[in-house]
């Protein structure tokens, strides 16, 4: 009873907080002409501070079936004086060796709070991503309109903020791809230090590979980024000729890597060497089942009989990856995640169409943006989609520059044309 209350005062105190904070927000949008200034960032960065610690009070440590999984080879590197192969030996999971050295380290360090770490962890990694994220966005942006606009996505973006409590890898691992985004990106921005950021950004990179699953969608893209993007800005132009190349060369693979990863589904003792031979069954498995969106049987089929049908699995769980509506969301949830996804998806158009005047930099940026979106598509497909997008999670900062860069285009189109008389004040 008198933890119910305690519980119950403190969240009148974070609504409080909140109501403090987000006030502030009308002055800042009614001067949006004006610079990011120290003043805004103070109330941004509180603001988001406080939704995410919100969350991580109010529900505590959260566990699943691969928070157990991860204790359990934590507990087998931990009893073995921490030697990787014997860990890889029980496990067979290499991608995931980083990750489990991480929570070996908090086993060891923390004994029977370890949990709690790791959701500090969590916590300073998303508070950590939200501020690169909103940094990156306010030198593109030059003004302070749509950094708030970004901040605010943070805040109340519920696809991304309800891992922060879990036993899990996902908050982290968005750190990681953010920050390998970010720094490679600035690399072309400022000359100076490009090979800094390039040299940080490649680092990051190969601990991702190792971190987990997807991770080695991020060392991809860094690889895509050193070979294409000289190309993709040649001379101070943006060559959209080039983009649109890369496009169909991606959407021409994706075609020939579903219909053959399909067959090593239907037959997945066509693998050489059974290479993962365990992990490829059992995923096989799912696949000759119907499913297609986990634990969401309204989403799986008949038991597929050819290559074609395996395929078609495959391709609906590209469009299930990009769902953002969904029953199982609230109406809140839904509205925001259409607000990133439409923003984002405009800024996807304009990197590839000439359909608006932004700037080279900044189709830069979206083209990128759309480049790993559609490479973690792709990769996700072709394994297992949750029926809570979790997979998705860590493409959410990146998804939030992305929308930054329409909302910008939109913002600055209306602010030129008069149609906000605030923004000129």
């Amino acid at each position: 009873m008198v933890s119910k209350m305690i519980k119950s005062n403190f969240q009148v105190l974070y609504n409080l907080c909140e109501m403090l904070f987000v006030l502030p927000l009308y002055r800042l949008f009614k001067f949006g002409g004006q610079p990011f200034g120290l003043h805004s960032r103070i109330v941004v960065y509180l603001l988001v501070a406080i939704s995410f610690s919100r969350l991580c009070f109010e529900y505590g440590v959260r566990w699943s079936g691969d928070s157990a999984r991860f204790s359990e080879w934590a507990d087998v590197l931990i009893h073995n004086d921490l030697n990787p192969f014997i860990y890889l030996q029980y496990s067979g999971r290499i991608f995931y060796s980083v990750w489990i050295f991480l929570v070996s380290l908090m086993k060891i360090i923390f004994a029977d709070n370890w949990m709690i770490a790791i959701v500090t962890i969590n916590f300073l990694c998303a508070f950590l991503t939200s501020i690169i994220t909103i940094e990156a966005i306010a030198k593109f942006s030059k003004n302070r309109v749509v950094p708030i606009f970004s901040a605010i996505l943070f805040s109340v973006s519920t696809e991304y903020f309800q891992w922060i409590p879990w036993v899990l890898s996902d908050i982290t691992f968005s750190l990681l791809l953010s920050v390998v985004f970010v720094f490679l990106l600035s690399s072309i921005d400022k000359r100076k230090i490009g090979v800094s950021a390039k040299k940080i950004g490649a680092s990051l990179a190969v601990v991702a590979f190792f971190f987990r699953p997807g991770g080695q969608i991020v060392a991809f893209f860094c690889v895509s980024f050193f070979v294409l993007a000289p190309y993709i800005v040649d001379k101070g132009e943006y060559n959209r000729k080039i983009v649109i190349n890369i496009l169909l060369t991606i959407i021409l693979f994706a075609i020939i890597a579903v219909f053959g990863w399909a067959a090593l589904m239907k037959n997945p003792h066509l693998l050489p060497l059974n290479i993962a031979h365990e992990t490829f069954s059992q995923l096989s498995d799912e696949y000759k089942m119907g499913v297609v969106v986990y634990l969401k049987k309204e989403t799986y089929r008949n038991a597929p009989q050819n290559i074609y049908d395996f395929a078609v699995i495959i391709f609906l769980k590209m469009g299930y990856y990009l769902q953002f509506l969904s029953n199982n969301n609230g109406i809140f949830h839904n509205i925001i995640n259409s607000v990133i996804f439409i923003f984002a998806g405009y800024s996807g158009l304009c990197a590839v169409l000439p359909i608006s005047n932004m700037s080279v930099d900044n189709l830069n940026r979206a083209w990128w943006g759309l480049f790993i979106v559609i490479c973690f598509t792709i990769f996700y497909a072709t394994q297992y989609i949750d029926y809570d997008a979790r997979y998705r999670m860590p493409l959410i900062p990146i998804l939030i520059q992305m929308a930054a860069l329409g909302f910008n285009q939109i913002w600055n189109y209306m602010s030129s044309s008069n149609f906000f008389i605030l923004s000129h004040k």
